[in-house]
């Protein structure tokens, strides 16, 4: 006592690759735009402005995560997100798990400009950053429902056991993302995104290894 509970077999090789380019993604293009109050034209081109994201200009809402305002907030993002990616590709992939982030990222944006409609500016990769909080508690909470699905009564995860991925993607979402002059609603809706397109990659990833494992 206490029981035995089963561990989770993490599918792919620890790499810092991925991460490691997403950090230096983020610091070449800051690099080239420089910081916002610098008026550089690639902030008027490729800023997420609600109305034009909807209207005409969706492609505003990839380009807004390459722009940043200074060089702490391109430091932030870089470092967060080289943390998150290289959690989630030992469950998805080197190549499966940065595109599901993106993924999120881009409809995190997109959900943000439907949200307030008109009037609203966004920049920065954090609701990429946030996204991956996402994919993470979502394949997490997958993990916790496989391993509850094979374990013993006796070891099986408790009902908080298995949503403590949900909550505590939300508790990174408050520590991280409320902070003074950020974009919460960005971040909110990062992190949604990321559970939207996490949870169906997360069970479609989980199912082939478990196919693969039975033949």
């Amino acid at each position: 006592w206490p029981p035995r509970r089963p561990r989770e077999h993490l599918p792919y090789a620890r790499s810092l690759v991925a991460p490691l380019l997403f950090a230096l993604l983020v610091a070449f293009f800051f690099g080239v735009t420089g910081p916002v109050r610098g008026g550089s034209a690639w902030f008027s081109r490729g800023t997420a402005v609600s109305e034009l994201v909807l209207h005409g200009q969706p492609w505003r809402a990839v380009t807004a995560l390459t722009l940043h305002a200074d060089a702490s907030h391109v430091l932030g993002n870089a470092l967060a997100g080289t943390l998150f990616l290289s959690a989630i590709d030992r469950r998805l992939g080197h190549g499966r798990g940065p595109l599901t982030v993106l993924a999120g990222g881009v409809l995190g944006n997109a959900l943000n400009a439907a949200w307030h409609q008109a009037g609203h500016a966004s920049i920065g990769a954090s609701t990429a950053v946030f996204a991956a909080v996402g994919v993470l508690a979502a394949t997490q909470f997958v993990v916790s429902r496989r391993l509850h699905a094979t374990a013993a009564a006796a070891a099986a995860p408790s009902r908080l056991e298995r949503i403590a991925p949900l909550v505590g993607g939300l508790a990174l979402l408050g520590v991280l993302g409320a902070n003074p002059g950020s974009d919460l609603l960005a971040h909110l809706f990062g992190f949604l995104a990321g559970l939207a397109v996490g949870f169906p990659v997360a069970w479609t990833a989980a199912g082939r290894r478990t196919h693969a494992l039975t033949q």
